[in-house]
């Protein structure tokens, strides 16, 4: 059965906020946490955090692939799936 409305949007909303809030908390956390009791320049700081922020970025982005990717193969009648009438064992 396809998602509703509801549930697209919810979805929607989800990743949006969280390719916000992710990047901005992995930049500010290495920064500040990680980095702090390290003897690192200001610009070195900068290019790990920047770094973090780009790592974030991609976790939700795969995130929202594999369940974009996973939602359709396990919907009925979906296009991964094909359905010829016979029975599995």
């Amino acid at each position: 059965m396809p998602p509703t409305p509801s549930q697209t949007f919810t979805k929607l909303l989800t990743y949006s906020f969280a390719l916000v809030v992710v990047p901005f908390a992995a930049y500010k956390l290495t920064g500040d946490v990680v980095l702090r009791g390290m003897e690192v320049d200001a610009g070195t700081r900068a290019v790990y955090s920047g770094v973090a922020a780009v790592v974030g970025v991609n976790a939700v982005l795969l995130t929202y692939v594999g369940s974009a990717l996973w939602e359709d193969s396990h919907r009925e009648g979906g296009r991964g799936r094909e359905d010829d009438g016979k029975k599995e064992d």
